[in-house]
């Protein structure tokens, strides 16, 4: 997809009802991933992007925090700010930028550092790199089909290893399941596995 398309559709949706994605860096080179958690750290907490980073062209005003505007359960090597919408690719842009510029490395363009945007439910991977100008990124939502099976295989295997046991049937065990649970396990579960694809590809 195009990143003008993506910004229009999937980014502006976000920003409508104030969800903001979270950025995983995870698949970044190490001293890539180094630098990135150097930077984002307690004391830049509350402080506006283009403090953070000198190089962000910010359209409007950016806000690094720990988490957005939910609780995203933010873990190791995820970055979410408040309010980030549609200049969540200039942001990814600035980011790739400036730990190029750390290591010295922004002519060659040899470090590999792919930034992945998550919501609920989709990723988006952006890479910049000599193979990448910039312009496009890979977009993937799973269907309602695909979410319906994968939450079912989840209940199936919970049902297996746990519910059987305390439950006299499944519609019993069913009624009392944390959906809430569920959901979130079945999409991190989903986009782990989605971007590690995209990684493969874009390395090969």
């Amino acid at each position: 997809m195009r990143v003008e398309e993506f910004k229009l559709s999937t980014l502006a949706a976000l920003e409508k009802i104030n969800l903001d994605p979270v950025f995983d860096y995870s698949q970044a080179d190490g001293e890539a991933r180094k630098i990135i958690a150097q930077t984002f750290n307690n004391e830049n907490q509350g402080k506006e992007l283009s403090v953070v980073l000198s190089n962000i062209k910010q359209s409007a005003q950016l806000i690094y925090e720990k988490s957005g505007v939910f609780d995203h359960g933010i873990q190791d090597e995820e970055l979410s700010t408040s309010k980030v919408g549609t200049n969540a690719i200039d942001f990814c842009k600035a980011l790739i930028h400036f730990v190029r510029e750390q290591l010295e490395d922004l002519e060659r363009q040899e470090i590999f550092i792919p930034i992945a945007l998550k919501w609920h439910v989709g990723v988006a991977v952006f890479i910049l790199d000599s193979s990448n100008d910039g312009n496009s990124i890979i977009v993937l939502e799973p269907s309602d089909s695909q979410w319906d099976d994968l939450l079912t295989e989840y209940l199936d295997q919970e049902w297996k290893e746990w519910g059987a046991a305390e439950y006299s049937n499944k519609d019993d065990f069913m009624d009392e399941f944390d959906w809430t649970d569920a959901e979130v396990n079945c999409r991190d579960a989903w986009q782990a596995e989605e971007i590690n694809k995209i990684i493969k590809d874009l390395k090969t």
